[in-house]
């Protein structure tokens, strides 16, 4: 079976594999490489292999070389970490975890390393959560500063404009003060089906010879949430991956998209990224737009 798999935003990682339990993280070293560019308030990945059970669920901080504190997170493996062939939805007793952080500043070829040095529930920053709408939407905010908002009502046809509102899944996008919606729009400007963050094609041949049109998403063709595959949030990072069905023809399914969407806390600013990894439910897919 073949896949499709792309990132809007690919960050700036630094990989390290470990054997450790969570209470062995306090008093560890991590050391990250900026490699040829300056790196400033750049999200760092760290690969732990860690017993799920010794998690730790509190706040960890890191002590960088000047003596600062910053905060980390631990946090499952990111999608585009995961092969192809493996499941997507964390099972029961995974050990496969990131240690993430935001480095402030770094230049390019410098070396910095950094010590975790405590597990402390009373670290004061704000958290990143989800507040769920059940069947309508859920947002993301950090602390009370709405980040993202993901709209996942399911395809309704009863009229014209209510099926032009539900027939793609997407995330809005606020301003870094949470005051304005940038992904506003409206069902009477002129490209309606233009809408937040989503992901799809004008042009896609399944089947052998089925043609649908995903991205304006005419006649039967939709988007529909079909479940949450994992939720995050933390100090750091608020992340959820879910599982999307592209229904074709018929409105049957075609192809299920597993959608990686992370907010990073960084100053000034959040840093979005996007993943998406798209499996035919049998043979290929063609994926196509308009042409040059």
């Amino acid at each position: 079976m073949r896949y499709c798999s792309f990132a809007l935003v690919i960050a700036f990682t630094f990989f390290a594999a470990h054997d450790l339990h969570g209470a062995d993280l306090v008093g560890q070293k991590v050391t990250v490489e900026a490699g040829p560019h300056d790196r400033v308030n750049a999200p760092v990945r760290i690969h732990l292999k860690l017993d799920e059970a010794s998690r730790p669920q509190g706040f960890l901080e890191l002590q960088s070389p000047d003596g600062t504190w910053i905060p980390a997170q631990i946090a499952p493996a990111a999608l585009e970490d995961i092969p192809p062939t493996a499941a997507t939805t964390p099972a029961k007793g995974s050990k496969d975890y990131d240690l993430i952080f935001v480095v402030p500043k770094l230049k390019a070829n410098e070396k910095a390393t950094y010590e975790i040095i405590s597990e402390d529930e009373a670290f004061d920053s704000p958290r990143y959560k989800w507040h769920d709408t059940p069947g309508k939407s859920t947002e993301l905010r950090l602390g009370k500063t709405p980040i993202l908002r993901y709209m996942y009502e399911p395809l309704d046809d009863s009229t014209k404009d209510r099926r032009m509102e539900t027939f793609k899944v997407f995330h809005h996008v606020f301003s870094p003060d949470g005051k304005e919606l940038l992904t506003h729009w409206d069902i009477k400007q002129i490209f309606p089906h233009h809408r937040g963050l989503f992901y799809g094609f004008r042009a896609v041949t399944y089947d052998g010879n089925q043609h649908v049109d995903i991205w304006h998403c005419l006649k039967d063709t939709h988007q529909k949430q079909e479940k949450f595959e994992a939720i995050e949030a933390g100090t750091v990072l608020g992340r959820h991956r879910l599982e999307i069905a592209w229904n074709g023809n018929g409105k049957k399914t075609f192809a299920t998209e597993h959608r990686e969407v992370t907010a990073y806390n960084k100053p000034g600013g959040t840093m979005n990224d996007l993943v998406s990894r798209l499996v035919p439910t049998q043979g290929t897919v063609k994926l196509d737009g308009d042409p040059p």
